[in-house]
């Protein structure tokens, strides 16, 4: 959108001033050193906005690695008790003589 303002307004000074015996090279190449702040500001707009978009993807990319992360420690957590699970059955199993129920 602001590619075709410019142009547009590039050609409306030319035009004008090709009316008034400007050459066209003088003309372009004012206009262009007028607006070049201008296409800066929008290069670094646009350089700034493709910065922010990588920085959400990667803010977006954080919650499912967290999701991984805690997933592994729940299977994980989930290994300790069978085998924890296991163990006091093979206690209960045991025909050893205690005074404590187990």
């Amino acid at each position: 959108m602001a590619k075709c303002c410019i142009l547009a307004v590039l050609c409306l000074v030319i035009i004008s001033c090709a009316q008034l015996g400007e050459s066209h090279r003088d003309v372009a190449r004012a206009v262009y050193s007028a607006l070049q702040p201008t296409l800066n500001d929008i290069k670094a707009d646009i350089s700034s906005m493709r910065n922010d978009i990588s920085s959400m993807k990667g803010e977006i990319a954080k919650p499912s690695e967290r999701i991984d992360s805690l997933t592994a420690e729940v299977a994980s957590r989930k290994e300790e008790l069978d085998e924890t699970q296991d163990s006091m059955d093979d206690i209960k199993q045991c025909d050893c003589k205690c005074d404590v129920d187990i």
